[in-house]
C-alpha cells in the first residue's frame, strides 16, 4: 500500500529533464503527498509525455477514495479495468513512507527519480489517479507487503503506451533502500 509519498526539488529537476514542462509555482517546493492532494501525474498524449495535474483517490458513489489498485486483480477489477486499458499514467515521486509502529521512509538507491504507475479517470470534470500497487518486493517486505508497482525506467513507455500491461503487471519491483526508520534484528 501507498498511503503518503513525497516529491523534492531534485527529483522535479531531473523529470524537467525527461519532460518538456514548465514549472508551477506549487512544484517548486518539497512536498509531502497525502490521498484526495493535487498530485502530478505524466501521462502519453498523442506520443508525448505530457505532466498533468489529478486529485489522488478515486472517488466512490459513497464519497470514499480508492488510493491503491492491486495489480494482481487490476484487469478484473470492473471498477478499473477500463482505466487500465485506456488511462494509464506515471506518478513522479522521490519516494514513499510505511509505517510499521515506526515511520521508513524508501528511495531508489540513486535517491533519484521513481516512477510509480498509476490510472487515471476524468470525473465531472477532475481527473483522478490511483498508485498502482504490487506484492512487497525483498528491500520491503519486513515492513509491509504491498508496494506501489515502480518500473525499470525502459518499460516505461510500454506502461504508457499500453504494451504488455499483462506482464508489466507482474512485474517485481527494483529493490529500495530506507533512508529513515530502522529494522530492528531479532534477538531471538
Amino acid at each position: 500500500m501507498c498511503g503518503r509519498y513525497f516529491l523534492e526539488l531534485k527529483a522535479l529537476m531531473e523529470l524537467e529533464e525527461r519532460i518538456d514542462y514548465t514549472f508551477e509555482r506549487d512544484l517548486l517546493i518539497a512536498k509531502d503527498y497525502y490521498p484526495s492532494n493535487i498530485v502530478p501525474i505524466i501521462i502519453d498524449r498523442d506520443n508525448k509525455l505530457e505532466l498533468k495535474k489529478a486529485k489522488w483517490g478515486f472517488s466512490t458513489f459513497d464519497n470514499k477514495l480508492i488510493i491503491n489498485a492491486r495489480s494482481e486483480t487490476l484487469l478484473e477489477k470492473p471498477f478499473f479495468k477500463k482505466e487500465v486499458i485506456t488511462h494509464r499514467c506515471l506518478i513522479p515521486a522521490s519516494g514513499f513512507y510505511e509505517w510499521d509502529g515506526h515511520k521508513f521512509t524508501f528511495e531508489n538507491e540513486k535517491r533519484s527519480l521513481l516512477l510509480m504507475t498509476g490510472i487515471y479517470r476524468n470525473v465531472n470534470g477532475q481527473t483522478e489517479v490511483t498508485i498502482v500497487t504490487t506484492k512487497a518486493n525483498k528491500s520491503m517486505c519486513e515492513i509491509h507487503d504491498r508496494m506501489p508497482l515502480i518500473l525499470e525506467e525502459h518499460l516505461n513507455h510500454d506502461w504508457l503506451e499500453n504494451r504488455h500491461i499483462e506482464a508489466l503487471l507482474r512485474t517485481v519491483p527494483q529493490s529500495l533502500t530506507i533512508t529513515s526508520g530502522f529494522l530492528q534484528s531479532s534477538l531471538f
